[in-house]
């Protein structure tokens, strides 16, 4: 009969809630509390910028072109000259251009008062200053630029100095201390001699003044 089935399953039902009631509640997970949000855009540093870096400053100075001279009678090519073209000196600006990257940001990199700062990229930056001081070199050994256009280059991109201007600079701080050391000692000298001469009028004032 339909009620004797419910009476059956009675005890059934109750085992199992039985069962759900005993069973161990699990402990609550312990969450990490929330990242602080970072303010402004993300930055597009990755460390693969630091080789491209130091690959972009690696340039060779000159790119060796052959020049052809043809024979006026025959318009075949006679004989080939090879001329040394010079490359763009690699520079900061160039290789944020090339990457599209802004110049003031990756100058954030290498600040180290900035928040963005990037040890490695600096260590990259100073090993591309050093390339490119020897792109300069080779460049002025082998001819390829004039003179005065290396020296300017030079002075202004690197820590190479003309050591003529530097010898000239330290004979003036030489000239100038010696001068202030001279002119210092000749107030000295003029100071002993009339200190004593005005403490004695200082001193003959006084008495007069305690005669009145």
């Amino acid at each position: 009969m339909p009620g004797q089935a419910i009476k059956q399953e009675q005890p059934i039902v109750t085992a199992t809630i039985t069962k759900i009631l005993d069973q161990p509640r699990p402990i609550a997970e312990i969450r990490e509390p929330p990242k602080p949000y970072k303010f402004g855009r993300p930055t597009k540093y990755t460390p693969q910028l630091c080789q491209d870096l130091i690959d972009f400053f690696s340039t060779p100075p000159y790119t060796e072109k052959e020049i052809p001279h043809y024979d006026t009678k025959t318009g075949q090519v006679a004989w080939t000259d090879t001329k040394r073209v010079p490359n763009d000196i690699p520079t900061l600006t160039a290789f944020c251009t090339k990457y599209q990257l802004g110049w003031g940001t990756v100058h954030n990199w290498i600040e180290p008062d900035d928040p963005t700062f990037c040890p490695d990229f600096l260590n990259a930056y100073t090993h591309a200053r050093a390339l490119r001081a020897d792109f300069l070199v080779n460049g002025g050994w082998n001819n390829v630029c004039q003179a005065n256009t290396f020296k300017f280059i030079a002075v202004n991109l690197t820590d190479m100095r003309d050591k003529q201007e530097v010898e000239h600079n330290v004979k003036d701080s030489i000239a100038s201390l010696i001068q202030a050391a001279s002119q210092e000692q000749h107030r000295k000298r003029v100071e002993s001699v009339t200190k004593p001469a005005l403490e004695a009028v200082k001193a003959k004032t006084a008495t007069d003044c305690s005669f009145r």
